[in-house]
């Protein structure tokens, strides 16, 4: 499984887990009306940085691994 795959497992499995679990406990803070991105993006890139010990880092280049 490639690095995009395992990636949208997490959504699809953060999707599950905010619909099923959490939706009644956050709350959106912004005053956006444009959302460019939705809360289980965030929650799953974050997720997926975390696991793969890159949450410190904040360069979006480190999400992606480098083609050889």
């Amino acid at each position: 499984m490639n690095w995009e795959d395992k990636l949208i497992s997490l959504y699809l499995l953060i999707c599950n887990v905010y619909q099923n679990i959490i939706h009644t406990h956050v709350e959106r803070f912004t005053t956006r009306k444009d959302d460019s991105f939705t809360d289980k993006e965030v929650m799953a890139i974050y997720c997926y940085r975390y696991i793969k010990g890159l949450a410190n880092n904040l360069s979006h280049t480190s999400l992606c691994p480098r083609s050889s």
